[in-house]
Formats: structure tokens, sequence, C-alpha cells
């Protein structure tokens, strides 16, 4: 009896783990956390970033680094037509599709 049930346990822990191990995993990148400098260093990431925000690339606070620190969302406050809510959730959509792969 008690060997079928650490079986059991055992069938259960094995069918359980990938579900647990994908509830866990984080994005690396997100627009709230991450420095926009981080996320120009990933060819990937800037290119998530200039689908979405074309002119942010060319923009002269991001090509002479002064906005290395800062990150997207922080953005808003100063564009908040051009960083709205959807805006960066679709990048974040992106960026939790990078880390995916």
């Amino acid at each position: 009896m008690k060997k079928n049930a650490i079986v059991a346990a055992l069938v259960l822990a094995t069918a359980m783990s990938p579900f647990t191990a994908n509830a866990n995993s984080q994005p690396l990148y997100t627009s709230a956390k991450t420095p926009l400098g981080t996320l120009l260093a990933d060819p990937k990431a800037k290119a998530a970033i200039a689908k979405r925000f074309p002119v942010l690339i060319q923009s002269k606070s991001v090509t002479s680094g002064m906005a290395n620190r800062m990150t997207l969302r922080s953005l808003k406050r100063f564009k908040p037509k051009i960083f709205t809510d959807a805006a960066l959730a679709a990048l974040d959509a992106d960026f939790a599709q990078m880390h995916a792969r």
C-alpha cells in the first residue's frame, strides 16, 4: 500500500513539473523593470522596441545614452500618448515570446 502511494506521488510530481516550471518562469525583460540601455544592447529587444516605438530608437535622449537608466514604463509620464498601457503591454508580450524561444 505504501509502495503504491509513493509511486502515485512520483507520477503526479513528474506530470506536474512542466506546468510548475512554466508558471514560475519570468520574462527576461519587462517594460517596467528593465533599463532601456539593457534592452537596446540586445538586438532582439531593440528590434521589438523599434517595431512598437520607432521614433524612440532615433530620439536624441536614446542615441546619446541619456535615457539608458530609465525604463520604458517610466517614459510614460513624458509621452503618455505614445507609451500607453496597451502599447507597453504589447511590448511586454513581445519580450515574453523572446524568452519562450
